[in-house]
C-alpha cells in the first residue's frame, strides 16, 4: 500500500516537474527554428525559391530589403537618382528609405559582400531582444516562456528576419527607451535623459512611423503622473 502511493506520488511529483518545463522546452524549439531559419538565409541553403516559414515564396535572394540598402551603398548613385527608375536595387525598386540610413551604410562602407552577415546580426539582435523584452514584462513563468515562443515564431517577425528589413533595429532601440526611462526614474540620471532623447530622434529619422507611437506613449505616461513636475521637461523624457 505503501508503496503504491509513493509510486503515485512519484508520477505526481514528476508530472509537475514536466509541466513546470515545457514552456521552456517550446521556446528552445522555437529559437532552433528561428535560428535555422536564420542561418538558411545566411548560407544560402534551404527551399529554392522559398521563405522558410510556411513556404512562402521568396523574393529570390536572401535578406532583400537589405539589399536594397547595400546595393545603393555600394553603386554611388546619388539619392535623387536612386530614388527613380535608375537605380541599383536587384529589383528595380526605387529607394524609399531615408538618406540618413544610405549615408550611415556608406560611412561604414557596408556595402553588397556584407549583406547576409548584416542581415544574420539584425535577426540575431531582433530575437534576443524581443525574448528580452517579453522577459521583462511578463512576471507568470509559464507565461513569459509561451508568448516568448510565440512570438518569435510569428509571421512578422520571421518575414523581418528573412526580408533583412531594418525595422527589426528600430524596433530594438524603441525597448531601449522605457528601460532607459525606468533607471531614470530612480536615479534622475541626465545621460539617460540625453540618449533616450538621442535614441528617440534617431528611431524619427530612420523611420517616421516610430513618432506616432511614441507620442501616444508619452501623453499616457504623462496623464498617469500625479507629480507637478515641469510639463516640458516631462514631455521630452
Amino acid at each position: 500500500m505503501n508503496l503504491k502511493k509513493f509510486t503515485k506520488l512519484q508520477l505526481i511529483n514528476r508530472f509537475l516537474i514536466y509541466k513546470n518545463k515545457y514552456p521552456f522546452f517550446i521556446l528552445i524549439i522555437s529559437y532552433v527554428y528561428s535560428l535555422y531559419s536564420l542561418f538558411s538565409y545566411y548560407f544560402e541553403f534551404g527551399i529554392k525559391d522559398k521563405f522558410v516559414f510556411f513556404s512562402i515564396p521568396k523574393m529570390g535572394k536572401t535578406f532583400p530589403d537589405l539589399r536594397s540598402i547595400t546595393y545603393s551603398s555600394e553603386c554611388g548613385y546619388s539619392i535623387d537618382l536612386l530614388r527613380s527608375s535608375f537605380n541599383c536595387d536587384p529589383y528595380r525598386r526605387p529607394f524609399n528609405y531615408p538618406r540618413l540610413i544610405l549615408d550611415i551604410f556608406r560611412k561604414f562602407n557596408l556595402e553588397i559582400d556584407q549583406t547576409n552577415l548584416i542581415g544574420l546580426i539584425f535577426g540575431l539582435i531582433f530575437i534576443i531582444s524581443l525574448t528580452f523584452l517579453i522577459f521583462n514584462l511578463i512576471d507568470d513563468y509559464k507565461l513569459k516562456f509561451l508568448i516568448s515562443s510565440l512570438s518569435i515564431i510569428s509571421f512578422p517577425v520571421q518575414l523581418v528576419i528573412e526580408r533583412g528589413n531594418y525595422d527589426s533595429i528600430i524596433f530594438v532601440m524603441m525597448i531601449l527607451i522605457p528601460f532607459l526611462i525606468k533607471f531614470k526614474e530612480k536615479d534622475s540620471n541626465i545621460l539617460n535623459i540625453c540618449l533616450g532623447i538621442f535614441i528617440s530622434i534617431l528611431c524619427i529619422s530612420l523611420k517616421i512611423f516610430p513618432v506616432a507611437g511614441l507620442l501616444a506613449w508619452r501623453i499616457f505616461i504623462l496623464s498617469k503622473r500625479k507629480s507637478n513636475l515641469n510639463f516640458f521637461k516631462e514631455s521630452l523624457f
